[in-house]
């Protein structure tokens, strides 16, 4: 199918989205960060200590609770990737033989600052285990456990990750390879291939077993993005799609879960309704997070919970809570924002940079040929 002229390759409305589910993502884990509290033991010889675990937040507390939908992000963010994959390969009139530039394209925009992040890990691990005071468990990192992580092996090797957000990342990776193998089917030239394409996609979870660290069991969430970005290029007629949209629904609540997809669905329509929209100048803060959504993801972890974990040990009254939340959030997007300029946004160029001499590549293919 050929891509029509008037699409555009960015679409705003993603941005917000990504924003939301990155942001809804650290809220879920800062609310619930808990830390290691070591206290002695009276009636025993100095010396030795017991140790339980405490929550920064109290389980009554209004934000914790409502924190815990914030884990929905990550189906948000599978969902915009089965929309985005496919619409971003429909608009370069990708076929079979530009899987390996399309791999290489993806590794160069999202490999350079997931290194950075680790290394940033480890030596904040390094630094912090050889302050004075320090109590916990430094990272015990093996090479072999690294070095899977330059595949996104942890899960299939059963090694740690050392960023416990990286699991994601890992389903996203398998699904790189997965949507360019399978998209000829979702945008063949003829309805009834396409059909059938997309609803195998969504059957294959119920057929191969899986848990949640590998990707089966997430593909009825993908396909209900791949079934969104097919109405939305006009591969798929209203009418089909909602004929097709409860069978998805159904594999999708059976495998992944009931909260699980109904954000999926509702992420999927505000794509499809939105996706061609001017985004109002109100929504600014939200576009520009949204920009930086993959680097705050990535370093939510080791700076905005690290740093929770650090001011709730320190004497204060239990009113600074909420401000060391704001805090965490201010560090958190300000490293994000550090990454971004310094690692991120290169590594975007170096990828646009591939894909211009690909195409132009291809164009010169094409002349001599004629």
């Amino acid at each position: 199918m050929t891509p029509p002229k008037t699409k555009s390759s960015h679409l705003p409305i993603l941005e917000i989205l990504r924003a939301v589910a990155a942001l809804s993502v650290c809220l879920f884990h800062f609310a619930n960060t808990s830390y290691l509290q070591y206290e002695n033991i009276n009636f025993i010889p100095s010396g030795n200590r017991y140790v339980h675990a405490v929550f920064f937040l109290p389980s009554t507390d209004l934000i914790r609770g409502f924190s815990s939908f914030g884990r929905l992000g990550v189906e948000v963010f599978f969902v915009i990737s089965g929309f985005l994959i496919p619409y971003s390969l429909f608009l370069r009139s990708y076929n079979l033989r530009d899987f390996s530039s399309f791999i290489i394209r993806r590794l160069k925009r999202l490999e350079p600052p997931y290194f950075a992040c680790i290394f940033l890990i480890l030596f904040l691990n390094f630094f912090k285990s050889r302050l004075p005071g320090f109590e916990g468990k430094p990272i015990s990192a093996t090479l072999p456990q690294i070095l899977a992580h330059l595949a996104y092996l942890n899960a299939i090797l059963k090694y740690q990750w050392v960023n416990p957000v990286f699991w994601t990342l890992g389903i996203e990776f398998q699904y790189y390879f997965f949507a360019a193998l399978v998209f000829p089917l979702l945008n063949h030239e003829k309805e009834k291939v396409r059909i059938y394409g997309l609803m195998s996609v969504s059957f294959l979870g119920l057929f191969i077993y899986s848990d949640g660290d590998l990707l089966p069991h997430w593909l009825p969430l993908f396909a209900i993005g791949m079934a969104f970005f097919q109405v939305f290029v006009g591969n798929l007629k209203r009418n089909q799609f909602l004929f097709l949209l409860p069978v998805l629904v159904s594999i999708s609540i059976f495998i992944v879960g009931f909260q699980e997809t109904v954000v999926g669905i509702i992420t999927g329509m505000v794509i499809l309704l939105l996706g061609s929209k001017k985004i109002p100048k109100l929504f600014t803060p939200l576009v520009f997070a949204g920009t930086l959504s993959y680097s705050i993801y990535l370093l939510h972890i080791p700076i905005g919970e690290a740093f929770i974990q650090w001011a709730a040990k320190l004497p204060i009254s239990p009113f600074y809570q909420y401000p060391i939340l704001a805090c965490a959030f201010l560090l958190t997007i300000s490293s994000a924002y550090i990454l971004w300029r310094l690692v991120e946004k290169p590594a975007q160029n170096w990828a646009k940079a591939t894909s211009s001499k690909s195409k132009t590549d291809s164009v010169n293919e094409k002349n001599l040929i004629q």
